[in-house]
């Protein structure tokens, strides 16, 4: 299990530079990662789906709810990066994720079942309200073996310039991070199951006629 200086002299070590003891030294490199690290780990947990940062949790509705357009307001977690899946079934149905089309009457107006406002979601949901989010891991021995490598990639991508003076280090690192996403993306595809979209109102129809 990799800890935080680490997967900090990984990134050196692709770059050629020397190692630092800690964090926290005099190593002029120390202080650069120091101040970039949380911001590139939480940035890299957000962009990409990792299977480690998943979270199920349910909501309660606050007590002040939305001015207009939406019923019930939701509290974020403190740990939350990215809304995944939001459970908007009615009980009656296993649309989950996303309203079902439906050919029953017209509708001329925009509708969505939730919306993010800050670090709140606003939905017409009732309480409790479902979701599936990716947390903000800070703990490194909770991360992925591909999260590290992408991880350490990606430091030394985005610092290579200032630490080297190279561009042409910094395009290398820019290939081999993306070369480590791929094979991360492709990992994170094994280990899921196949997905079964539920059927719409047209299809729902069709089977009930």
């Amino acid at each position: 299990m990799a800890s935080d200086v680490d997967i900090c002299n990984l990134a050196l070590v692709k770059l050629g530079a020397q190692p630092i003891p800690s964090l926290t030294s005099n190593d002029p490199k120390a202080a650069v990662l120091n101040r970039v690290y949380p911001l590139l780990r939480d940035k890299l947990l957000r962009v990409w789906r990792w299977n480690f940062t998943r979270v199920y949790i349910e909501l309660a509705a606050l007590t002040d709810s939305p001015p207009f357009e939406y019923s019930y307001a939701y509290q974020l977690p403190s740990d939350y990066l990215r809304l995944e899946l939001a459970d908007v079934s009615d009980g009656t149905s296993q649309a989950v994720g996303m309203p079902a089309a439906s050919i029953g009457d017209w509708n001329f107006n925009r509708n969505q079942d939730y919306r993010i406002v800050g670090r709140q979601i606003w939905s017409n949901v009732p309480p409790p309200l479902r979701i599936q989010y990716a947390a903000a891991i800070t703990d490194p021995t909770q991360f992925d073996a591909a999260f590290v490598e992408s991880f350490a990639c990606y430091i030394a991508w985005q610092l290579c310039e200032q630490l080297t003076g190279s561009s042409q280090k910094r395009q290398m690192a820019q290939q081999e991070y993306m070369v480590s996403i791929r094979e991360a993306r492709m990992t994170n595809a094994v280990e899921l199951p196949p997905e079964t979209l539920p059927d719409d109102t047209f299809m729902q129809s069709r089977q009930s006629s």
